[in-house]
């Protein structure tokens, strides 16, 4: 499958909007490959997609995914990414803990990754054990950047409108609206 010039080699996941696939560009450098079908995704949701893309491309960060290439034709439009090869943190304790100096490594790493993105007034809000990739040299990178919002855009309310967070769970109470409080920093802590 061809999509905005990028060949798919295997689809990683897909929900009723978006499909994740993993293609290999000359070097043999695996990247993400965010797509939708055009006609079948609201504007709101290619408008957030474009926003994404605005938001990564600024960030630089070795734990964090570089965005190469937003893409849009007639037919798809696309969000690409640095692919980060390991396991999330929620497949390594589904069936075993991870060891105490590990857990510790990772969250340094975390930590790292947070002061970085809250020095460039981005907040996260989908920080969970899914959104954690544990490479092969143990070190913990952020992925999944989808309702992540700049700080001042969000406090002047100048970002996309998104719904409920997927991972209810890791939600802070201000992102549910059950409380009047704008969202900050504070919200990748809880």
């Amino acid at each position: 499958m061809i999509v905005t010039g990028y060949k798919i080699d295997q689809i990683l996941d897909s929900d009723k909007h978006f499909k994740l696939g993993i293609s290999h560009v000359k070097n043999e450098q695996a990247i993400k490959v965010k797509f939708a079908d055009r006609a079948k995704v609201t504007f709101e949701r290619q408008l957030l997609l474009k926003y994404n893309f605005g938001l990564l491309k600024d960030l630089s960060h070795e734990l964090i995914p570089r965005a190469i290439d937003f893409r849009s034709d007639k037919a798809h439009i696309a969000l690409i990414t640095e692919f980060v090869q390991g396991k999330s943190v929620e497949e390594l304790t589904r069936d075993n803990s991870i060891p105490v100096i590990e857990a510790i490594k990772i969250a340094l790493d975390i930590a790292k990754i947070l002061a970085y993105l809250y020095d460039k007034k981005v907040i996260h809000q989908s920080l969970s054990p899914s959104n954690v990739i544990i490479d092969e040299q143990g070190h913990a990178h952020l992925i999944n950047f989808d309702k992540a919002s700049n700080q001042d855009a969000l406090a002047q309310d100048k970002v996309p409108v998104r719904l409920l967070p997927y991972e209810l769970d890791y939600c802070s109470p201000e992102q549910t609206g059950r409380v009047n409080r704008i969202i900050d920093y504070r919200t990748d802590l809880y």
